[in-house]
C-alpha cells in the first residue's frame, strides 16, 4: 500500500500509540499530535539517500514474520527484563505479558507511552538502567 506521506505517518503514530485512536484524547492534543506528523515525516527523510534502506526495510518484515522463539522462552534462565508501553499497538502489553509468562523469574514492567515509550516516560530510561545495574 502506497500512502501519500503525511497520511502514512498519521497511521503509523496512530498504530504505535492507541491513545490517539480516542477522538477525545485526541481532539484535547492536537497540536501534541500535528508536532508528531512534523516529527514523522522528518524520519522519512533520514537516510532516504541510503541505498540500502529499502532491502532493510524488507528484510526487517521478512525476520517477523519468519522468526518465531516463543516456545524456546522457557529454556533462558537469565535475568530477563521486559518493559513496554500500556498504549503501544505495535507490541501491545498482551505480547509482552505472554512472553512474560514463558520466562522463568522474568520482570515485566509497562511505562506511560505506545511504541515510543522511551522516550514519552521519563521512568523509563531509570527504570531499565537501574535493572542492569542490579544485574
Amino acid at each position: 500500500m502506497n500512502l501519500p506521506s503525511e497520511e502514512l505517518a498519521r497511521r503509523q503514530i496512530t498504530v504505535s500509540d492507541r491513545r490517539w485512536q480516542d477522538e477525545a484524547w485526541l481532539s484535547s492534543k492536537i497540536t501534541q499530535f500535528e508536532e508528531l506528523v512534523k516529527q514523522t515525516l522528518a524520519t522519512f527523510k533520514e537516510g532516504l539517500d541510503e541505498p540500502s534502506r529499502q532491502v532493510g526495510r524488507r528484510r526487517q518484515l521478512e525476520a517477523r514474520a519468519a522468526h518465531d522463539t516463543y516456545n524456546r522462552l522457557s529454556q533462558l534462565h537469565l535475568p530477563v527484563y521486559i518493559c513496554g508501553g500500556r498504549y503501544d499497538g505495535i507490541s501491545p502489553p498482551a505480547n509482552l505479558e505472554a512472553i512474560h509468562k514463558q520466562i522463568p523469574g522474568a520482570y515485566l514492567e509497562l511505562f506511560e507511552g505506545g511504541h515510543r515509550f522511551l522516550y514519552q516516560d521519563p521512568q523509563a530510561f531509570k527504570r531499565i538502567i537501574e535493572f542492569l545495574q542490579d544485574k
